[in-house]
């Protein structure tokens, strides 16, 4: 069953579930005997759980937009393998954004964005979220519409830092040593940076601190591999991630 919602459309996840089904919770819903998929975003809550990076490219004029998959640690496996692989399955997909509260109720609101598709030719990055696991950030293109996105859709973009932040952290206290780097061909990378990392403050005896920065006017978070303290140096753990 083809999805049959006006861009702009304003509504909630039991009405959407009544007519197409998939369920109300989740940032990524499959519905059961058909080929659609149903991405909802919210920047506020998803910066609770490490997900920092959904919102519009800057200067794509709502275009294109980054989309964080789901888990904690994410690999390429359940919905995110469904979302990276939708275009060669023939599944359409289609994007959601936290627009609110229904009045009396509390019930959350989202706008309906429209249809879009992974990238081609730049699908996806890998980036640390702020709980220090890996997320894999997706890029949708946005299929163009007759209908351009409203003002209501502005309040649920991903907010860029107003001001230059820095601060100093306790590093993790569990390094993810192993992540999937792509199911074409499948295979596991090991991630020896965090083991570096581990070897590293150990050698030297001192605690595993690391620095959060904020750039004015960027959405992203950004985090040191390792700040000493002691010799007020910056350390960036490399390796090759070669299967």
């Amino acid at each position: 069953m083809p999805l049959d919602v006006p861009v702009n459309t304003i509504l909630t996840r039991a009405v959407l579930n009544q007519q197409y089904g998939g369920g109300i919770q989740g940032g990524m819903l499959t519905p059961a005997g058909g080929k659609l998929m149903f991405l909802f975003s919210d920047p506020k809550a998803g910066a609770l759980h490490g997900y920092d990076f959904d919102g519009w490219e800057t200067g794509s004029r709502n275009a294109v937009f980054f989309y964080t998959g789901e888990g904690t640690d994410q690999r390429f496996v359940r919905r995110n393998r469904i979302l990276r692989d939708a275009t060669v399955e023939g599944r359409e997909v289609h994007l959601f954004l936290a627009a609110g509260t229904t009045p009396g109720s509390g019930q959350k609101q989202h706008q309906y964005v429209g249809v879009v598709r992974v990238d081609p030719q730049s699908p996806y990055r890998i980036e640390e979220g702020s709980d220090g696991f890996d997320k894999i950030v997706f890029r949708l293109l946005r299929d163009p519409s007759p209908a351009p996105l409203g003002a209501a859709a502005t309040p649920t973009q991903s907010p860029t830092a107003e001001h230059n932040a820095c601060e100093v952290i306790d590093g993790e206290e569990q390094l993810v040593t192993d992540f999937e780097r792509s199911a074409h061909p499948a295979g596991i990378s090991s991630r020896s940076e965090a083991t570096l990392v581990k070897d590293y403050t150990a050698a030297l005896g001192i605690k595993h601190r690391r620095l959060k920065i904020r750039v004015q006017g960027e959405r992203a978070t950004f985090w040191t591999d390792v700040w000493d303290e002691q010799r007020s140096e910056l350390i960036e753990a490399k390796s090759s991630a070669s299967s």
